[in-house]
C-alpha cells in the first residue's frame, strides 16, 4: 500500500492508485511514481497546511541589512 505525508506524519493511502510523473518540456519519465490521494487526504493536507500558516504568520522574522 502506497503512503502520503500529510501533517508531517505518513499515512496509508485510501487509494491503490499511483501515477508516474513526467518533464512537460520532454514527455520523459521522472524516475518515480507518486501515489494517488483521496479526497478526504486532499482535504486533510489542505486543513493541516492552513493551519501550518495560520501559525507562521504570526512569527516575526528579523531582517539582517
Amino acid at each position: 500500500m502506497e503512503q502520503v505525508l500529510i501533517n508531517g506524519q505518513w499515512i496509508d493511502s485510501n487509494t491503490n492508485g499511483s501515477f508516474q510523473a513526467t518533464n512537460p518540456m520532454t514527455g520523459e519519465s521522472i524516475a518515480r511514481t507518486y501515489p494517488l490521494s483521496a479526497w478526504s487526504e486532499i482535504d486533510q493536507a489542505l486543513a493541516a497546511a492552513s493551519q501550518a500558516f495560520r501559525e507562521l504568520r504570526s512569527v516575526h522574522t528579523i531582517t539582517i541589512a
